[in-house]
């Protein structure tokens, strides 16, 4: 199972079945999603990981920009000219 430890670190925990499980899902994880999330912990049957620093501000930025892409449709949708949208 996957559990989210603390979302506003972005921490994720996956708890395998057997050591050889969690062995698998560590390295599925580091193979797949090296660029976004970076071990924390190993610890019984638990691998912990954490949302890497330059990703998160990577998503942010991303989430920032669409809003203002959103905010800025709509308000064209009224014909508004130049109107100037900063975050």
């Amino acid at each position: 199972s996957v559990t989210v430890l603390d979302p506003v670190k972005a921490v994720v925990q996956v708890d395998a079945a057997t050591v050889e499980d969690r062995d698998k899902a560590r390295a599925y994880i580091e193979k797949n999603y090296s660029n976004m999330l970076k071990l924390a912990e190993t610890q019984d049957n638990k691998v912990t990981f954490e949302y890497g620093e330059l990703y998160l501000r990577d998503f942010k930025q991303r989430l920032l920009e669409q809003a203002i892409a959103t905010i800025r449709n709509r308000i064209d949708e009224f014909g508004v000219a130049e109107p100037s949208i900063t975050a």
